[in-house]
């Protein structure tokens, strides 16, 4: 990065993931039950799928198909239908169960790191709030602990705060991603060793 050899200025890395809870489909998803038809699903990220219910559903994704050429080879193709298919609706009060996931996730941060990052976004007028799991609840996943633990290097775990996380209708604040950007931008453009 920038005008220094590589060796005495370090490097920077800039890791990002976005959670795409969704539903998707099994395999073999076809099931008939009664009069109705069904498709089998499996629930990919930590869906809040109360927020799915009673909602028009359609159908996007990779498929493999074969095809009848010789020799028979497979395609991979996007598949996308632009109007609804499918609906999962919510069950009466009375039936209504609870959906329930744990999972023991943490976050990588250290002191020094955390110290710097808080310090670059000050300078660059980039407001900080701090984020504690609490003890008796599972926490989201990220890449931090990830690169931390592959690649033994500092780690800063960051977001931007989202309401709804994991729902089918995310929120976040407007003014949230320019400053992850200024963010991102001092860190990468800082010539400090870190």
């Amino acid at each position: 990065m920038g005008p220094r050899d590589p060796v005495e200025a370090g490097f920077r890395i800039v890791g990002a993931h976005t959670d795409s809870p969704n539903l998707r489909l099994k395999s073999r998803p076809s099931v008939t039950k009664e009069v109705f038809a069904q498709l089998g699903i499996q629930t990919y990220g930590r869906v809040l799928l109360p927020t799915w219910f009673d909602r028009d559903l359609s159908l996007a994704g990779r498929v493999t198909v074969r095809k009848w050429s010789n020799p028979i080879t497979m395609e991979t193709r996007l598949l996308r239908v632009d109007r609804p298919l499918c609906r999962i609706p919510n069950l009466t009060i009375h039936l209504n169960r609870q959906i329930k996931s744990h999972a023991d996730w943490k976050y990588a941060n250290e002191a020094e790191s955390m110290a710097a990052f808080r310090g670059l976004c000050k300078d660059h007028a980039v407001p900080v709030q701090d984020f504690v799991t609490r003890s008796d609840l599972a926490c989201g996943n990220t890449i931090g602990p990830i690169v931390s633990n592959s690649l033994g290097i500092r780690t800063v775990d960051c977001c931007n705060a989202i309401w709804s996380m994991h729902s089918i209708r995310e929120m976040a604040g407007a003014q949230d991603q320019p400053h992850m950007v200024t963010a991102m931008r001092a860190f990468l453009e800082w010539d400090q060793r870190f």
